[in-house]
């Protein structure tokens, strides 16, 4: 299955619920960290600030920049979730890619 196909300009939601490994909802450690990559080289493009909107549910947002160099006409990204609960670390990926729309 390919990932979704976003547009420059459009404006994506992350969220996440955290959980156990038996599916509790649990508040970790921290505030979850959110990160975009380029799915290619693993390149760091974005670390995006996180929200607090319920017990173990955080959100951010990425505006996918109007410049955005997308060569040849497309380009898979990776947006990664990583937080730790009981000194464990988790980490959730979500792979998506970025088109040229002529």
């Amino acid at each position: 299955m390919p990932p979704p196909k976003y547009e420059k300009g459009d404006t994506l939601r992350f969220r996440i619920t955290t959980k156990d490994f038996d599916g509790n909802v649990i508040t970790p450690t921290a505030t979850p960290v959110a990160k975009l990559y380029k799915t290619e080289n693993e390149t760091l493009l974005n670390t995006l600030a996180v929200d607090n909107i319920g017990t173990g549910q955080y959100e951010t947002y990425y505006e996918i920049p109007g410049d955005f160099v997308i060569y040849p006409a497309s380009i898979d990204l990776y947006f990664e979730w990583s937080w730790s609960y009981q000194s464990r670390n988790f980490v959730e990926r979500t792979i998506f890619r970025v088109v040229t729309i002529n």
